[in-house]
């Protein structure tokens, strides 16, 4: 490569080159050429290889995330200021609202949560003992009837619990790799219908009462997730085994408007995550939409 006298000027050679015979120049020039194109061709290579290696290691990654337990998976961040967060989704499928039978809630009972005859008792009256508080309602002196409610005057406490079939899964736990498919949620509860118009009082109502319309619900029970971790996060808040229990309990009405949506707000309790609540909506054909927070919020 010749290069004309006038290039070398301006070629950034220090003074001792520039001082060079003309004979001369163009060789500096060319050597400088050939450096700069090698060290220029060395420059490319590292950061193709830079490159390359951040690249498999992100798609290694990458990998881990949709792939972990053998199966496509995602984590979802707790949003910030929170300690956790979880949101439920219902489809449900054929045989969901079969009418649930105090036989069946014993059995949910014992093999979900893990309580005898006794332990039920026990949930019964922390149940009883909620409604008193929160909306005064007195069902302590109602006897269990063969169906396991109790009935007081405008209003019946009844056992519940979510078929499998309702397809109530888990889809997003905060910091946990959980699958398409969700995890299930079981749901089991002591619940309150009002078969009358009523006025309730408690902390709910206060003295002077709010009106609850026939048809009106409360719930108090537990949410029990089956969890099915993959090794990524043995060390997941919130971990208790193979499952995630989360008390809930009305924070005021459930009720339907005209075009039958019904909305819910419970509060909830967690031993690690502390309170929180859980904002929902049922439709007509029983689709369950339900995000959980902790805390209720942060204002």
């Amino acid at each position: 490569m010749r290069l004309r006298e006038s290039d070398w000027m301006d070629a950034g050679f220090p003074t001792w080159q520039r001082a060079l015979s003309p004979a001369n120049r163009h060789i500096h020039l060319e050597e400088k050429a050939m450096f700069n194109s090698t060290r220029a061709r060395r420059s490319v290579a590292a950061a193709v290889g830079a490159l390359a290696l951040v690249a498999s290691v992100s798609f290694a990654a990458a990998n881990d995330e949709v792939s972990a337990g053998g199966e496509n998976r995602s984590v979802a961040a707790v949003p910030a200021g929170f300690e956790q967060y979880l949101v439920y989704l219902s489809e449900p499928g054929e045989g969901a609202f079969e009418p649930v039978t105090y036989e069946e809630f014993l059995e949910v009972q014992a093999d979900v949560y893990g309580r005898d005859t006794a332990a039920v008792e026990v949930f019964r009256e922390e149940a009883v003992e909620f409604y008193a508080e929160r909306f005064g309602l007195d069902f302590s002196s109602a006897p269990v009837g063969a169906d396991g409610e109790q009935v007081i005057d405008g209003a019946m406490l009844v056992p519940s619990f979510v078929r499998l079939e309702r397809n109530y899964h888990a889809q997003t736990v905060g910091g946990e790799w959980v699958p398409p498919t969700g995890w299930d949620v079981r749901d089991s509860s002591f619940n309150v219908m009002f078969t009358d118009d009523m006025v309730v009082h408690g902390t709910y109502g206060g003295a002077a009462g709010k009106e609850a319309p026939e048809g009106a619900l409360l719930a108090f029970g537990d949410y029990n997730i089956d969890v099915d971790r993959p090794g990524n996060s043995e060390n997941a808040p919130g971990r208790g085994g193979d499952e995630i229990v989360i008390r809930f309990f009305s924070s005021s009405l459930i009720t339907a408007d005209e075009d039958g949506i019904m909305t819910f707000v419970c509060d909830l309790t967690h031993p690690e995550w502390g309170s929180g609540q859980a904002r929902g909506i049922v439709t007509p054909d029983g689709g369950i939409r339900n995000v959980l927070t902790f805390p209720a919020s942060l204002s």
